[in-house]
């Protein structure tokens, strides 16, 4: 690719549409009418891993000793997601009783 350039002037440009959680190695050479410069000197970059991904509650319908949640991901935050978890607990309505029981249950790997 190739941009403009100024003369005798720091220069900067945002490199666009790169993978989240991505290495990249990065040179820069310099092109004029006598010719083009040699690469600069590798540099890594690393792109961050992204957002936190967006999701909303879609379903649920519950039968006797079983609830089916339905979701769906609305935004995965430009990485993969990798795995969900759901936890889940008992509520006790007795003004008396405290005790919360909880479970978890993963899904993915």
């Amino acid at each position: 690719m190739f941009y403009p350039v100024l003369l005798n002037g720091s220069q900067s440009i945002n490199i666009t549409s790169l993978r989240a959680a991505t290495v990249y190695r990065i040179e820069v050479a310099v092109r004029s009418q006598a010719g083009q410069s040699a690469f600069s000197t590798p540099v890594q970059a690393q792109t961050t891993i992204g957002e936190i991904p967006q999701f909303s509650l879609t379903n649920d319908s519950c039968l006797s000793t079983s609830c089916l949640i339905q979701w769906l991901v609305e935004d995965n935050g430009d990485s993969v997601i990798s795995k969900g978890e759901i936890y889940y607990a008992k509520v006790n309505f007795s003004c008396q009783e405290k005790t919360i029981y909880s479970n978890q249950s993963y899904l993915g790997s």
